[in-house]
């Protein structure tokens, strides 16, 4: 209540400094009145008893509190005393570990071994912190996030797999340049729980490889190849059992051809063609399909030259590209309805908890939206203006709200790019900063900014320093 009202003041604020063209002195004005704002608000409270005994904290809340830690600093509890010792050891502790910002080496990863049993996920970057991986001996690994894969090679990864048959989820890119089709194998023999591979980058993918994650992993229901210059309709000898398919940015796909073994995935209900030379007459094909419920193609060229010849229904299927309304796809899909009469987004929390079909859809569409949005903004295609002001601003900000950490991440590397045009001088679009402002992001990007993962707060904080300045350098 006290920052909505600080807010709101900050506005009232500087609409009466464009009056005086004075931003400095409206600045200072500006944070003094939030100044007695918030100690009028909030009267200090005197405590008869000022040394507060963490030791004394219920061990749930102590362990939730240490869950907001980096692994280093978790592993290093024992060092305070001997309750935190014991409670730092907690297996609800080392459920998941984020790799990327601090390196895992050798002789830590020894240390946390015993920890990590119960280890599900690991977020990693590069080759280098493979061998520390595998030195967790985690026997439970279900998930497997690797970053900037570049030097990853099929050694390492085939390496990796082969010690956590029981990974069900595996997601590496952008840009596996040394993956092959060696790797794909690997991972098809080693991981017959396999749910879903993505890979983005990859730059030597064979049939055969396809092949054998279709005959060896019978729970796969999700697969993507991003950004492959190799595959092609040829090896779409998919599973029909498979749900989610991503095809964006492959260029060596002729259309008019992979509709035919696309078709016949029955169980498909989501694909996405994005950067794609998707045609109309092919995107008709894919929306008649009566499993497929998503068909997300952003960036289309062919399509959107043809985009009124494209049916589509409102009730039965869901289109998104720059000619639809991404704004109102995204909220069907989570609500099937506009919450409210102002247009806010719908939240997962709205989904039935009980709809776990819907759920999944939405989040594997939250991802591609975000992966699909980040390299628009990276390839900073000219005449997209009118798109990021008019609904691809709002689909950012919205996907910022994600529950899924990733999909927030990349959201906030497309908005920081985007609006920074040049990050080499700062220079800033001001009518792309604008629309950021005026669509609430600043306290979206805020919470981001105090975000204890290092990569979403650093792009959130360079949002709002240039933004902000624009903002204010306008008014």
């Amino acid at each position: 209540m006290v920052k909505s009202r600080v807010f709101e003041e900050r506005q009232t604020l500087s609409d009466v400094g464009d009056d005086n063209n004075d931003n400095d002195d409206n600045m200072d004005d500006i944070e003094r009145f939030e100044e007695t704002i918030i100690a009028v608000s909030n009267p200090p409270i005197h405590h008869h008893h000022r040394t507060v005994d963490w030791t004394s904290l219920p061990h749930d809340t102590t362990i939730g509190i240490f869950g907001l830690l980096s692994y280093r600093d978790r592993a290093r509890l024992a060092c305070v005393c001997q309750t935190w010792r014991q409670l730092g050891t907690s297996h609800r502790l080392w459920k998941s570990i984020d790799m990327r910002p601090h390196a895992l080496d050798l002789s830590t990863a020894s240390y946390l071994s015993k920890r990590c049993s119960k280890l599900s996920h690991i977020r990693f970057r590069g080759s280098m912190a493979v061998s520390a991986i595998i030195k967790l001996e985690s026997k439970e690994l279900k998930q497997l996030n690797g970053d900037c894969s570049r030097d990853l090679t099929d050694a390492a990864l085939s390496m990796l797999v082969a010690k956590h048959g029981q990974l069900e989820r595996v997601q590496l890119g952008p840009d596996c340049e040394r993956i092959t089709s060696d790797a794909i194998q690997a991972i098809a023999l080693c991981c017959p729980k396999l749910k879903s591979l993505r890979l983005m980058g990859v730059r030597d993918v064979k049939g055969d490889a396809i092949e054998a994650l279709t005959r060896h992993c019978s729970h796969l229901t999700e697969l993507g190849f991003l950004d492959s210059s190799v595959v092609d309709e040829k090896m779409l000898s998919l599973s029909t059992y498979l749900q989610f398919l991503s095809l964006a940015g492959l260029r060596n796909i002729q259309w008019n051809t992979a509709v035919n073994p696309l078709s016949n995935l029955h169980c498909l209900v989501a694909l996405d063609v994005s950067r794609t030379e998707i045609t109309p007459s092919v995107a008709n094909c894919f929306l008649a399909m009566e499993s497929l419920q998503v068909l997300c193609a952003l960036n289309c060229p062919l399509l959107e030259e043809g985009s009124s010849s494209v049916f589509f229904y409102p009730r039965k299927k869901i289109l998104l590209s720059r000619f639809t309304n991404l704004k109102k796809g995204l909220a069907l899909l989570s609500s099937q309805a506009l919450i409210g009469s102002n247009n806010e987004w719908a939240t997962q929390q709205d989904l039935k908890h009980n709809d776990k079909n819907g759920l999944e859809i939405l989040n594997w569409t939250e991802w591609v939206l975000s992966h699909a949005l980040l390299r628009i903004a990276d390839s900073n295609i000219p005449g997209l203006d009118s798109f990021w002001l008019k609904q691809g601003t709002d689909t950012l900000l919205r996907l910022v709200k994600s529950t899924q950490e990733d999909v927030q991440e990349r959201a906030a590397a497309a908005l920081a790019t985007f609006v920074v045009i040049d990050d080499l001088n700062a220079t800033v679009d001001p009518a792309r900063a604008e629309a950021v402002m005026r669509g609430g992001g600043v306290s979206l990007l805020l919470d981001l900014a105090k975000s204890r993962r290092e990569g979403v707060q650093s792009e959130a904080a360079k949002v709002l320093k240039f933004s902000c300045k624009v903002v204010f350098k306008v008014s």
